[in-house]
């Protein structure tokens, strides 16, 4: 493990600019040495070479060994150890990032280990220039209750537990440092999935929401009739919208809110932003649910004018626990606006429109990765097949995390639209909906498969919110379509894109949802000019 410092601000005075912070700060001004304790929160994934590239965040120790465990020795499984760790640089503690060695045989010598590649040295994998190391195994990070200034020469003692299924950190600090001490509270710092996290701090993405909201509300509230807004949202987004909201009524009037979250954290984070005085409801347990209390709430407010405000990237309610991509939770929300419209005709929605984006590239280290395994040193692997896609005789569609790659796909074709989704219209996939382009390459090379991922369009007049493979992706996972043969291409050959959504009813959204990946029929195929 590493003790480490977080270069960005703390999540709620980053956002939630308007907004009463629910961190408490106190200040040490004494230079006497002050003995400061912390424990850390449930671990999240992290992936410290990009962390670290990008300065994102800074080492404040040397690696140091949290805990050890002998599975041939069962007394030797450790309950819990302490460690005293030097200082090396001055900063602010917010977390440990950790990892682990694991040694294949009694000496030691055959070891696999998720070690950032900064503390190894090539070691234990080769590594190719702009090729990660792994998309799969990486590190993670336990946030600390409360940040701790620390100076070069200072010592952590570091008490490391575990319960059944994560490590538990525990520090102490014998500091001189005056500073500001931050709580950080469940409520400002809810237990949310990677890609959440990674948006508490993308300024541009929050600005973009924010304006577009505005924006649509200032284009819908009128003297004339009242506006019944349904927000639905989950977790980092939430309370800025329901925040919005609560102004433009003060400021306005006319204007009703009903909150609809995934997540009590996001409820309580909504109740605090707004003094309790918003209509939130949190739904886990099915769209049936949702529909029937929209329902319930639009018979009782009767508003003239209805609009639908989703976060682009708003977790499926009935799909919490699944591996979900982008395209799915977009499935979802379309799904659920027409269902809304059956209960109200006069329906505007935000975001507008989205495209399904896709580019060819040339990568044989991520297609090479992805082939079928077979018998090595005598051991059966073929039942690793059935865990991960492998490239079918047709090709293979599968969700992937493209973001470690960006620097090493390389492109054939300009980004091209794939599909295009207008959120204002009802979805209807009968018959079956299908998109089709054909798009040129643009330079010669081989090409190994398409990346595809999601742009949100929040309005004709807002910039376009992009769940790319760049480093502004935000951890969310991208398609990946996997050619069985590498195919030659040249700037004379032309990709034949298709995609179609399953034929069935609208009202079973669980099922369309699921079909986004795993039904949908997706087809790439090149075609050169004779």
């Amino acid at each position: 493990s590493v003790v480490h410092q977080n270069s960005t601000t703390t999540p709620t005075q980053n956002i939630f600019q308007n907004i009463p912070p629910t961190a408490t700060t106190t200040t040490t001004a004494s230079l006497q040495s002050t003995k400061h304790n912390t424990i850390s929160y449930d671990p999240m994934q992290a992936h410290a070479q990009l962390l670290f590239a990008h300065s994102l965040a800074t080492p404040l120790t040397e690696p140091f060994p949290a805990l050890a465990f002998d599975f041939n020795d069962p007394s030797k499984l450790e309950d819990s150890r302490t460690i005293t760790v030097p200082v090396v640089r001055d900063g602010v503690i917010h977390a440990v990032v950790f990892w682990w060695n694991l040694d294949l045989d009694r000496s030691g010598t055959i070891r696999i280990s998720t070690e950032p590649p900064q503390y190894r040295n090539g070691q234990y994998e080769e590594h190719s220039a702009g090729v990660p190391e792994r998309d799969h195994w990486r590190q993670a990070a336990c946030v600390f209750e409360k940040t701790v200034a620390v100076q070069t020469g200072d010592e952590v003692v570091v008490t490391v537990s575990h319960s059944d299924f994560a490590p538990i950190f525990e520090i102490s600090v014998l500091t001189r440092v005056p500073e500001t001490v931050v709580s950080v509270t469940t409520i400002s710092f809810p237990r949310i999935q990677r890609s959440r996290l990674l948006q508490l701090n993308n300024t541009a993405r929050t600005t973009a929401i924010a304006t577009a909201t505005y924006r649509f509300l200032d284009s819908l509230l009128t003297p004339e009739q009242t506006l019944g807004v349904i927000s639905l949202s989950d977790c980092v987004i939430g309370p800025l919208i329901a925040n919005i909201l609560k102004c433009s009524h003060q400021t306005k009037g006319n204007l009703m809110s009903l909150n609809l979250v995934t997540s009590d954290t996001t409820k309580e984070m909504i109740d605090t932003v707004t003094d309790g005085n918003e209509h939130v409801l949190c739904v886990t347990d099915g769209t049936s649910r949702m529909i029937d209390s929209v329902t319930s709430w639009v018979l009782e407010k009767s508003p003239q004018q209805l609009a639908v405000i989703g976060e682009p990237f708003f977790v499926a309610s009935s799909l919490l626990g699944m591996r979900l991509w982008e395209l799915d939770n977009l499935l979802r929300f379309w799904s659920e606006v027409t269902e809304i419209r059956r209960i109200h005709p006069n329906v505007r929605v935000l975001p507008e429109r989205a495209y399904v984006m896709g580019v060819a590239f040339e990568n044989s280290e991520l297609w090479r990765r992805r082939q079928p395994v077979g018998t090595i040193e005598d051991f059966d692997l073929t039942v690793f097949n059935e865990c991960a896609a492998r490239p079918s005789p047709s090709g293979t569609f599968t969700d992937l995390e493209l973001q470690p790659w960006h620097e090493s796909l390389r492109p054939l074709t300009e980004k091209f639209v794939v599909a295009t989704i207008d959120l204002n219209e009802n979805i209807c996939l009968e018959p079956p909906l299908t998109f089709q382009n054909n798009i040129h390459a643009i330079e010669e090379g081989i090409c190994h498969g398409v990346a595809v991922w999601i742009d949100i369009e929040l309005s004709h007049d807002d910039s376009r919110i992009s769940m790319d493979y760049g480093m502004n992706g935000d951890g969310h996972r991208n398609g990946l379509w996997l050619f069985s043969n590498p195919r030659q291409v040249t700037t004379e050959s032309t990709l034949q894109t298709s995609v179609q959504f399953p034929e069935g009813s609208t009202s079973d959204i669980r099922t369309l949802a699921r079909g986004g990946v795993g039904d949908a029929l997706w087809e790439f195929m090149w075609i050169s000019k004779e």
